[in-house]
């Protein structure tokens, strides 16, 4: 009941708000900051921005690995279930308009001093109609790995509208021009040692792999703009300047400038994952580390059958000038 106070003067009697304010309990300093990260969904508050974005995007974006395993901005998942690609929801996208699919790891080697920030684990650009396998894949996924001892790491997802198709290399198109640039330094190495020299084995070699096509696994865009571009891409990897066609490294690669220098209008949606080192990961590194030995030795084999061939070249040639 008011007081005899309140009675006279109206503006003392407390409002139904003002009633409620003095129920509620007060939320302390610690409650205030994490009510204010929970409204930011995650991205400030795992510091996703700014490491990889510079805002945080409109949309959160659905991604999925398997059942029950989707990813909540930030949740912990074990990489025994990132083994496989996941399944990424375009539903709200435009099927008229060309999107880019960006997976990094910006925690390389640790969160602490990620000196090797970030880790490109997947790239595809392109994608149009709703379906990422309507899109180009430029790096193919690579499941997460984190290193023993190297704490929580990041996996995020970022989905780029983009304002054109994009032209880059894939990864298998990147190693066949590798390729071509090593062989065409090797045969300048043997025309130095013989001017005169006309033509050889590295030489024939050369000119019949002069034109590189795309890997027959890799997915283009479909319709006519995916024939364009696969048309103008094949027409760069023919040509003589194979720097005319970007390449992607995926090793110390930056979301940011990646965004500031290929066609994009800016981020659709976005979504992370975390997770750590365990006993599988273990497993699968140890057994990458004994393929990369093999690869190491099969190079290495190939190496010294191409310094022969070089040799044979050679002695052939001087063997021709002596019969003259």
């Amino acid at each position: 009941m008011p007081t005899k106070s309140a009675l006279k003067n109206p503006n003392l009697t407390p409002s139904k708000g003002e009633e409620d304010e003095k129920l509620t309990p007060k939320k302390s300093s610690r409650e205030v900051v994490y009510s204010i990260l929970g409204e930011d969904d995650g991205f400030h508050a795992h510091l996703v921005v700014p490491d990889v974005l510079e805002r945080a995007p409109p949309e959160q974006l659905p991604v999925a690995y398997g059942d029950g395993n989707s990813i909540e901005m930030g949740n912990l998942l074990t990489p025994e279930d990132l083994r496989y690609k996941p399944v990424i929801d375009l539903e709200k996208t435009d099927p008229g308009r060309f999107y880019c699919l960006v997976m990094t790891d910006p925690d390389v080697p640790n969160r602490a001093m990620p000196t090797e920030r970030e880790l490109l684990h997947w790239l595809v650009v392109n994608i149009t109609d709703r379906n990422i396998a309507k899109g180009e894949e430029i790096v193919p996924y690579k499941p997460p790995l984190p290193n023993m001892g190297s704490g929580l790491h990041r996996y995020v997802f970022v989905l780029l509208e983009q304002t054109r198709p994009i032209t880059i290399a894939t990864e298998a198109e990147k190693a066949a021009l590798l390729e071509k640039s090593l062989k065409s330094k090797l045969q300048k190495t043997s025309e130095s040692k013989d001017p005169k020299k006309s033509s050889t084995f590295l030489d024939l070699e050369t000119k019949s792999k002069s034109t590189v096509r795309p890997s027959s696994s890799t997915k283009t865009s479909s319709g006519s703009n995916g024939t364009k571009v696969k048309d103008e891409k094949e027409k760069l990897l023919g040509s003589s300047t194979s720097e005319k066609i970007p390449l992607i490294e995926c090793v110390k690669f930056s979301t940011k400038e990646f965004t500031k220098k290929y066609a994009i209008s800016g981020v659709f949606a976005a979504n992370f994952l975390q997770t750590e080192y365990n006993e599988y990961v273990g497993r699968q590194l140890e057994a990458e580390k004994k393929g990369l030995l093999e690869e190491e030795k099969k190079l290495e084999k190939v190496k010294q059958v191409m310094k022969i061939d070089e040799k044979k070249t050679i002695d052939s040639i001087k063997n021709l000038k002596i019969k003259k």
